[in-house]
């Protein structure tokens, strides 16, 4: 599996049920341990990846 095939997971998996993460996460400066969705996944030319949650 690559990284953007697991990726594409794990916004299929955020999308059909919420995630409950261990560590808050923080959104809209508020924390929150809850993410209900991936909103947007960015990989770049070095191969990193950003996962955007709100």
């Amino acid at each position: 599996m690559t990284i953007a095939e697991l990726v594409l997971a794990l916004k299929r998996a955020a999308e059909a049920s919420p995630l409950e993460l261990e560590t808050p996460v923080f959104c809209d400066g508020k924390a929150s341990d809850e993410v209900l969705a991936i909103s947007a996944v960015e990989i770049d030319d070095e191969g990193d990846c950003m996962i955007s949650l709100v």
